[in-house]
């Protein structure tokens, strides 16, 4: 909730350590008639490329673009190897380059 009281950007990325995380929140989900938001680009593809760069089986999930507030993370408690710049740079790039999986307008 702080995060969400602090920004009103629908995509967030969170950096704690070595952990990061994407989230797509709530309000991208929804028909906004004043601000409509970005549609949700499906990251299922993203994640698999970064569990492809991880060590020992360490796993990327995406919760799927019709989830109410989709996460793409690591799985338990593992560290990425990457750095925060790149995490950021990966995500930044398949945002700009994904198709769009959920649209609130899509009829």
């Amino acid at each position: 909730m702080v995060i969400n009281n602090a920004t009103r950007c629908n995509r967030v990325l969170t950096v704690q350590g070595q952990r990061y995380s994407f989230l797509y929140r709530y309000e991208s989900w929804v028909q906004y008639i004043t601000a409509p938001p970005p549609p949700r680009i499906a990251l299922e593809p993203l994640a698999a490329t970064l569990s492809a760069e991880e060590p020992d089986g360490v796993e990327w999930k995406f919760d799927g673009v019709s989830a109410l507030t989709p996460r793409l993370a690591l799985q338990g408690d593992d560290e990425s190897v990457m750095s925060a710049g790149d995490f950021h740079d990966a995500v930044k790039q398949a945002l700009a380059e994904g198709e769009p999986g959920w649209d609130p307008y899509d009829p």
